[in-house]
């Protein structure tokens, strides 16, 4: 376990370390980000895993296609058409694309907990 008082003496010696090591150059902005005691816990967790953090793009894309699955999932089967029509504007993008997206999202919060999604994320 790493922590002040044993392993590593202080916040300069860290940043150094972790600035000559171009295979972790990420580590001092983080370090500087979530500050020495969170930085000590994420290395005791997360030591020896790689982490990779997804771009704002396809954050972005991930959001808007839970808000699809979401909206769908919302309403009944007799309403399904119009809002598929209004995802399609909203979104730019064509019907098959609306419904594929649908078919994605559900798949993967089966998968994740056997269930669907309601509109406030939790899994019922």
């Amino acid at each position: 376990m790493i922590d002040k008082a044993n392993n590593i003496s202080s916040y300069r010696i860290l940043q150094i370390m972790l600035l000559r090591s171009e295979k972790y150059s990420f580590l001092p902005e983080l370090l500087d980000e979530v500050g020495e005691e969170a930085m000590y816990k994420l290395l005791n967790v997360f030591a020896g895993t790689k982490i990779e953090f997804p771009s704002v793009s396809k954050l972005e894309r991930y959001a808007r296609e839970i808000t699809i699955y979401q909206r769908l999932n919302e309403v009944n089967s007799s309403k399904k058409s119009i809002i598929v029509n209004c995802l399609c504007e909203e979104y730019d993008i064509d019907n098959d694309t609306v419904w594929s997206i649908y078919r994605k999202i559900a798949k993967l919060a089966k998968d994740a907990c056997g269930v669907k999604i309601t509109h406030n994320n939790k899994c019922c």
